[in-house]
């Protein structure tokens, strides 16, 4: 998958920004039968924690699951979803 190689060699992005293309990426790729979405969802943010960072305990996970599916259905932005879950991204705890 290209598309989060092609963010870091043409742009400055964060650890989330590459998060969210993996994410992106993964669902919309349709590799799998069943289960594209929650592989994504989880690729990213597996990549999020192998950088340091984690989704904060008291974040609305219900709500940020309904916002990757309107990404995936393109009824939002990857902007606006990355902007959605940078609200609620903060360092592991060590």
């Amino acid at each position: 998958m290209l598309r989060p190689l092609n963010l870091w060699d043409y742009e400055e992005p964060d650890a989330v920004s590459l998060a969210v293309s993996y994410m992106h990426g993964i669902a919309s790729a349709h590799a799998f039968e069943q289960g594209n979405k929650r592989t994504g969802f989880d690729a990213g943010f597996a990549f999020l924690g192998a950088n340091g960072l984690t989704i904060h305990p008291e974040a609305d996970t219900e709500l940020m699951a309904v916002s990757f599916i309107e990404l995936i259905e393109r009824t939002i932005t990857t902007a606006d979803f990355e902007a959605h879950l940078s609200e609620y991204i903060v360092p592991v705890d060590i």
